[in-house]
């Protein structure tokens, strides 16, 4: 097959594998409840702009939200062609923003490889083009982050369309001609407004960083400075940006500069308080932990290479060598930016992902194209192996969930629990599992490349249905829906709703995505909150037992709330309560509230 043959063939199996990973994830998207805060507040500013219609700058419940608003302007249109905010409407952008970025990491190895073969014409690895895509939908952080309701992957959809941009400019443009073209100029500079819109100035300039790094890493520093520095039609795209800005600071003033000027792009980087500070090598491990197993193969590969003195890529001409070896200069530039920041977190890690998937793919298809005969024919038995295992265990797990949920199988006192929540999931993640194992299950005579697709397929199935039914099971136990029902109802009446917490208390916010209306909040460090008539509180158990005297009045008509899974056991004070509020008639602060014997709401 020639190689133009085999670049179309790669991308059409490329378009059908992210079809199917679009439909495996949207068919369990709405099935785990909202959680945790991350996704609550996202969710949360999507409602606000549906309610109220406000969409340059929508407050949380009085809050500036923490990230510009693309993702929300897009869950809005999502939200309003279903007809409602729901976890499903929600999600459904970073499916879709996910989709794309597997796409462009496809493109991008398609013309790194196309690249290499200019500058030399033994390189062909085609293939990379299907099988970096496969890899990284099949690493865990990025399959976890897919299907949440976040900024990251809206924000690393337009860091790799930046790459993209810029490599799908002509070879022969970038070394005869110094340049890239139009076009390519102004999709990148589109991309830097998106990533800017996604997470701030300082997404746009991590873009930047990473595409001069990389680009002088090939092409050299002055071609990439030139390229950068040339008039472009794109830097109008970026008034989009500069335009939202100046909106948000005519609405939001001084706190808006303080929250997502200061704090999100100064002050994670600098450092403070209320910021997530870990150790300069947080990164390692949780680029290991969270690309298993693909990071660990691809760092004892590297490794054995070096050693072994087999690393080929080193014997080609020295430009074909840097341009193969791009993703993982990318992903070493990108580790030490982000360790030099205070602030760190896992999600932070999104974008550098493809990087791993990009090289581990150079590596398999350079074993898998021009390796030696027999590893090329003990990588073809190796993946025929694999779809019998891989079906073999899909059908195992199946039996697994079945006889969990007929009581056959048991894992402790937490049974009964988890058999009503795998009631509502496990007919729909079973049917998805069943149709994405078809193609193992039908034996045929089939090519090592038919094969290893189908493997693609079935483990596709087996990571969405682990993760769909734990994801399920966690959120279930915890049931915010029925904690936030079981508020309003013992709040019906009440003209107002207040909550008392911690400035930085995230533990609430998936109840505030959940009462679909305006809450007030109260400082919970304040010296005084003003007790008033016909409002609804709720709090945590441990504040009103240790600081009810901070109230202007008396606590009465007290309901404890808890998760499902306390629900049966004893008080906690981590616990919510829910009350109203009585004026002290003696105009003295109350006495220490008692918090045992409270009524479950």
């Amino acid at each position: 097959m020639s190689d133009g043959k085999n670049s179309r063939h790669c991308l059409v199996s490329l378009l059908l594998l992210i079809g199917v990973y679009f439909l495996v994830a949207v068919s369990l998207l709405g099935l785990p409840l909202i959680a945790s805060s991350s996704e609550a507040r996202e969710g949360q500013v999507i409602e606000v702009m549906r309610r109220s219609g406000e969409f340059i700058l929508p407050l949380r419940n009085g809050i500036v939200p923490s990230k510009p608003p693309l993702f929300h302007w897009v869950g809005y249109a999502t939200s309003s062609l279903v007809g409602s905010v729901s976890e499903f409407s929600i999600r459904f952008p970073t499916v879709v923003f996910a989709c794309a970025v597997l796409l462009c990491v496809g493109v991008v190895g398609w013309r790194l490889a196309e690249l290499g073969r200019r500058m030399d014409p033994s390189v062909k690895l085609s293939s990379v083009t299907l099988i970096a895509p496969s890899i990284l939908a099949l690493t865990y952080g990025f399959h976890i982050m897919s299907t949440q309701a976040m900024v990251d992957m809206a924000y690393t959809f337009f860091v790799w369309a930046a790459f993209c941009a810029l490599l799908c400019s002509s070879p022969l443009r970038w070394s005869l001609e110094e340049r890239v073209s139009p076009f390519s100029s102004f999709c990148f500079w589109l991309a830097i407004a998106g990533a800017i819109l996604s997470r701030g100035p300082i997404g746009g300039a991590f873009v930047v960083i990473l595409s001069v790094a990389g680009g002088a890493y090939v092409f050299g520093l002055k071609r990439v400075v030139h390229v950068l520095l040339r008039p472009s039609l794109g830097w109008l795209c970026l008034g989009a940006p500069l335009l939202w800005y100046w909106l948000a600071y005519e609405k939001g003033g001084d706190a808006f500069v303080a929250r997502q000027l200061f704090f999100e792009n100064m002050k994670r980087v600098v450092g403070g308080e209320h910021i997530n500070t870990q150790a300069w090598w947080f990164y390692l491990p949780s680029l290991l932990r969270t690309t298993f197993p693909w990071g660990a193969v691809l760092l004892l590969l590297l490794g054995a290479g070096i050693v072994s003195g087999r690393w080929r890529w080193s014997r080609t001409r020295d430009c074909v060598a840097r341009a193969l070896s791009l993703p993982l200069f990318v992903l070493c530039v990108g580790v030490v930016l982000l360790s030099l920041s205070s602030g760190k977190r896992h999600s932070y890690m999104l974008p550098l992902y493809p990087c791993v998937a990009l090289q581990l793919g150079f590596v398999l298809a350079r074993a898998a194209e021009g390796g030696r005969f027999a590893v090329r024919k003990r990588l073809a038995a190796g993946v025929r192996q694999l779809e019998i295992v891989l079906g073999v265990f899909g059908i195992a797990l199946f039996c697994v969930l079945g006889a969990y949920m007929q009581g056959v199988l048991s894992v402790g006192g937490s049974d009964a629990l988890v058999r009503e929540a795998l009631r509502v999931i496990v007919p729909r993640v079973a049917t998805v599992l069943f149709l994405t194992l078809i193609p193992c299950l039908l034996r045929g005579e089939r090519g090592a490349a038919q094969c290893a697709r189908n493997s693609a397929i079935a483990m596709f199935g087996i990571l969405a249905t682990m993760t769909c039914v734990g994801s399920s099971i966690k959120a279930y136990t915890k049931d915010f829906p029925a904690m936030t029902e079981a508020w309003l109802r013992h709040a019906e009446g009440s003209s107002r709703l207040v909550v008392i917490k911690e400035s930085f208390d995230e533990y609430f916010d998936p109840i505030f995505f959940y009462v679909r209306r305006d809450v007030e909040i109260r400082d919970a460090q304040s010296s005084a909150i003003p007790c008033e008539d016909g409002v609804a509180y709720l709090t945590r158990r441990s504040w009103l037992s240790s600081s009810s005297g901070r109230l202007q009045g008396d606590p009465t008509d007290v309901h404890a709330i808890r998760e499902r899974r306390a629900s049966d056991g004893a008080a906690s004070p981590k616990d919510l309560v829910s009350f109203r509020c009585r004026k002290n008639i003696e105009s003295k602060q109350s006495a220490p509230f008692a918090a045992n014997g409270l009524q479950d709401a």
